[in-house]
Formats: structure tokens, sequence, C-alpha cells
């Protein structure tokens, strides 16, 4: 902080057990490296600093940065440490030789947030008022590009890489997903969460809940990640229920029972399915994404085929009705939950 000093604490009973100091001005992001050995630092001296834990010892000194060094992030696979800040450059720094392996630039204005997919594959950054870019790692070149999406202060990918939650001023949340197809960065969803900036997005290891911190109101809000694609706004006149990204679909209901599955390149039907004669409450793409299990006001509960959108097994009509499905990581589970706190389980 403006101390310009790391601390270290033991989590267990939370006393301080180490200072790593040597910034000349304030620290502004701290990040540990993959294996834990490791810490980095940003700092407004203009330089990035690497830190031996067990030893408490500053190990390296990266300098560049013209200007004030706002955010720091280690790759998934601890082999690169990605800076930026006020100069409008993103650098990557090879983690062995500790030299700029690369800089990235494109932005009109300082950067606020950077951040790698989980798989390595993606780098985006953002910051004041400027494009909101996508860099492919592989060719560290530009991939795809948001022109106008605001003040962006937090940038968080989901587990499977393929979907990026941007937290922006005045407490506005936007999800985005990147279907496979170089330039293509298509919106699901956006909403104001709070009066103030979020300063902090993460996902949860799952990806199934969304945490968030604004910057004035302290407060820290947990979110159901389905829930939040399904209500507000979302690109589709009808509600969207859940996203297959591996395959660029979204499941979304029209409030008449039927089930319409949908591109998410160009938001256009690919298959219609008359699921249900009531309301659908609930959809949920299996893990591979080649089944969708629904559920609706009408008490069933119904596994159909994505490819072919013909139903495939009728598992259940129950009263009340199932309100929420969930698969199993693994597939073979779909588990259904009502309204009177009974769940239900089945082999699919």
């Amino acid at each position: 902080g403006q101390d310009r000093t790391v601390r270290l604490w033991d989590v267990a009973d939370w006393v301080e057990v180490g200072r790593l100091e040597g910034h000349g001005l304030t620290i502004c992001e701290i990040a540990w490296s993959p294996d834990g050995k490791s810490l980095a630092s940003a700092a407004r001296d203009h330089s990035v600093r690497i830190w031996d834990v067990d030893e408490r010892r500053e190990a390296h000194v990266l300098s560049g940065h013209t200007d004030v060094v706002r955010c720091v992030v280690w790759s998934p696979d601890g082999k690169r440490v990605a800076s930026a800040g006020a100069d409008r450059l993103v650098r990557l720094w090879d983690a062995e030789r500790w030299q700029v392996a690369e800089e990235l630039g494109g932005h009109h204005a300082g950067l606020l947030a950077i951040a790698f997919s989980p798989d390595g594959r993606w780098l985006a950054s953002a910051g004041y008022n400027t494009s909101l870019i996508v860099y492919d790692c592989r060719t560290r070149r530009e991939w795809a590009r948001i022109s106008d999406p605001g003040n962006v202060w937090s940038l968080a990918f989901a587990p499977d890489s393929r979907l990026l939650a941007v937290g922006g001023s005045q407490g506005r949340l936007s999800f985005w997903s990147l279907t496979g197809q170089e330039g293509t960065i298509l919106p699901l969803r956006s909403a104001v969460y709070s009066q103030d900036a979020l300063r902090s997005v993460v996902f949860s290891r799952g990806g199934q809940a969304v945490l968030t911190a604004s910057e004035d109101d302290r407060r820290i809000r947990l979110d159901s990640f389905r829930q939040l694609l399904g209500r507000e706004i979302h690109p589709f006149a009808d509600r969207c229920l859940d996203v297959a990204h591996q395959r660029g679909l979204a499941a979304t209901a029209d409030g008449e029972g039927a089930l319409l599955i949908r591109s998410l390149h160009d938001g256009q039907v690919r298959t219609r399915i008359t699921a249900h004669t009531a309301a659908v409450l609930d959809a949920v793409f299996s893990p591979r994404a080649d089944l969708l299990a629904s559920c609706g006001n009408d008490g069933a509960v119904n596994l159909h085929d994505v490819a072919t959108g013909r139903v495939r097994h009728r598992l259940r009509v129950s009263e009340p009705p199932i309100r929420h499905l969930a698969f199993s990581p693994d597939g073979v589970w779909l588990a259904g939950g009502s309204e009177l706190g009974t769940a239900s389980l089945w082999r699919t």
C-alpha cells in the first residue's frame, strides 16, 4: 500500500510473518506466482519487483515502464509475468531471464486491469476509457477488441477460458463470450450492481459463482453465475438460461414452454424445442454440451438431444415442479431441486 511495504500474514492465526520493502512509492498491486514461491508487486515508482517469499528478499527489479505500474499478473504456467499501467503498454516479462519478452500496444489511455485466461491462451487488458483488448498469447497479437467499454477496473476469465467478466465504473458488471472466431467477442449480459466502481471480480474455482467488490460502499457480493446470466439484460429477446461456450451455443426460453438453442456467434436460432406445456423454469447443458436438461411449470423434467432437439428421456412429472437443475462434472448425474427443499437425482 501507501507505506511501500508488502506484508506477509499466516492465515491460520493472522499473525504477520514478514515484510518486503524496496519500492520507492505506493504499491498498486501484488500477485502470487502459481507455485507460491514468488510474489510480484507493481508500484507508482514505475517498477515491478519480484520477491523470494521463503527468503523474504527482493529477487529482481523489472524496469522499463515510464509511468505508474498499476497491475501485474503471472501466467498460469508461471513462465511469464504481465504488467501494465499509465504508459498504456502491456509488458510481458520472461520469468527465467527476467527480460522483456514482448510489448503489447493498441491502447490510447492508461491501463487499470490485466488478466490471463486459465488455459494461458488469452491476455485481456483495459483501463481508463480505452478499448478492452484481448491478445492471443501464442501469436502475441491482438485477437479481439471491445471499442467502448467505459472505464474498466477489473477483469476475470471463467475457468473454461471462454468467458470474460468486466468490472466497470458505476458498479457495472458485464460478461463477454470468446467464441473462438478471431475478432469476435460477444456480449452476454450487462447490469449495474452498485453505485461505485467494481474494483475486483473473481470467479469461483468451478465457475458457479462470481465474487465482486466495489470501491466505496464496502460491499462484497457473491452471486450465482447462472442467475446473473438469466436475469435483466442479455442479447436475446427471450430469457438466457445457460451457455455452452465450447460449442458456441446458448439455451434460451420464450416464456411459453419452448426452448431455443441459439448460436453465440450471431444469436440466430439453431433448434427450437417444444419442451413443456408451461413456462420453462431452468435448463442446463451437460458438460460435453450434447444434452440439454430442462424443467418447467408443468412439472416435467426432460433430457433433450442438442443436435436434433428431440426428447431423449422424460425423467419426471412432479408437483410442485423442479425449479433448478445441475449436471455432475462428469455428466453422469443430473440433480434437481424443488421449492420444498427436496433434491432429486437421475443417472443420465
